[in-house]
């Protein structure tokens, strides 16, 4: 194997727990619901009186079990039902990714920032700030955004945006910088995003979203570092 080729190799991060976690979040959640609807109906009813049409996909996805002939946990025709059957959710959004981000926002940087040290195309913009472990990026969660409610909500907003296939980023037209918007992916440009190509997704969410948004926090600590040192 070619210098290249290893370089390669290296940057890529297919970032497989994040996008476990985010299917094992999907399956909690639709399993709670299932377990809610089983209290109130008669001994015996399962399954198949739930989404009669879906009960084997169902199955899998109460299980988080993912398989060759589908490799997202859910299915297009499984939320469709779910919408058309019963009121338990609020919108299509709320099946793939909850009603409050807020729930597991924490261990989803985590996990992502984890999975994004296995690239050193956004190491380096770490400016040197430690954020190789588990311990150093939760403590980095607490002291940067936890505590500071209005990154925190900046942070949610931003994935909350996400998850409805939109993004806002920076551009500098001319001598004027403008926050501009643009699509994850067109082809779920009309609603939430789907778990479809996910692993594609997250990487986007890793590369438009959360790098500016963890590179200016570690942009300010060392600013923040400088102008303490200067003034001692």
């Amino acid at each position: 194997m070619s210098k290249m080729s290893k370089e390669k190799e290296t940057l890529e991060t297919t970032f497989d727990k994040t996008c476990e976690l985010i299917y094992k979040l999907a399956s909690e959640r639709i399993s709670q619901k299932y377990d809610e609807w089983r209290k109130g109906q008669s001994y015996g009813c399962g399954i198949n009186g739930f989404l009669p049409r879906n009960r084997k996909v169902l199955g899998y996805v109460l299980t988080c079990k993912r398989t060759k002939d589908n490799p997202y946990l859910l299915t297009p025709s499984l939320v469709k039902e779910f919408l058309e059957s019963h009121d338990i959710f609020n919108d299509e959004n709320e099946i793939y990714w909850g009603n409050d981000a807020n729930v597991y926002l924490e261990e989803l940087f985590t996990t992502v920032l984890l999975e994004m040290q296995e690239s050193n195309d956004y190491t380096k913009y770490w400016m040197g700030i430690p954020l190789k472990t588990e311990r150093e990026i939760r403590d980095f969660y607490c002291e940067f955004l936890h505590d500071k409610e209005d990154v925190c909500v900046s942070l949610k907003d931003d994935f909350v945006d996400f998850t409805f296939n939109s993004y806002k980023y920076f551009e500098l037209v001319g001598e004027v910088g403008e926050i501009k918007k643009d699509s994850i992916v067109q082809k779920d440009s009309n609603g939430a995003l789907t778990f479809y190509d996910l692993p594609k997704k997250i990487a986007i969410y890793a590369d438009k979203i959360l790098l500016p948004f963890v590179s200016g926090i570690c942009l300010s600590i060392l600013i923040d570092t400088f102008e303490k040192a200067s003034t001692e």
